[in-house]
């Protein structure tokens, strides 16, 4: 079987174009030919990625087959050479801060009030100096 052939045939696998006897027929091959395991599953990676999908079930379907393979399942101690996407976390939104919990009018005063303080210390440093 060419690459080309088995690009296709592994597009109408995981966009799930088959029948039921050519989609057994497939299913046997993904035990036993690698090299269409492993087309099927780099397009059904670059189907996920995209998310461009015919069928909303079809990376659901095609995870799962190739998860249940025996091939699939890890080995002592080592990662899975074939898992599921796990969801995104959302985003942690940033801590608030003492100036975002204020008003405008609360943040006025307290730059009023600090600008008279400046203007206290600076008149008694001077009056200090001049004596």
């Amino acid at each position: 079987m060419s690459d080309a052939d088995r690009q296709a045939r592994a597009g109408n696998y995981v966009f799930g174009r088959m029948d039921d006897e050519e989609r057994e027929r497939a299913e046997r091959d993904l035990e036993r030919d690698a090299s269409f395991r492993n087309a099927v599953m780099e397009l059904a990676e670059q189907v996920r990625l995209s998310k461009i999908q015919a069928d909303p079930g079809a990376w659901d379907a095609v995870s799962a087959q190739l998860t249940a393979l025996p091939q699939m399942q890890p080995r002592h101690g080592e990662p899975a050479p074939f898992a599921p996407p796990k969801a995104a976390k959302p985003p942690v939104p940033p801590l608030p801060t003492v100036l975002d919990r204020m008003g405008k009018r609360d943040a006025l005063q307290i730059g009023l009030v600090l600008a008279g303080l400046v203007a206290a210390f600076a008149l008694g440093y001077t009056a200090g100096i001049s004596r």
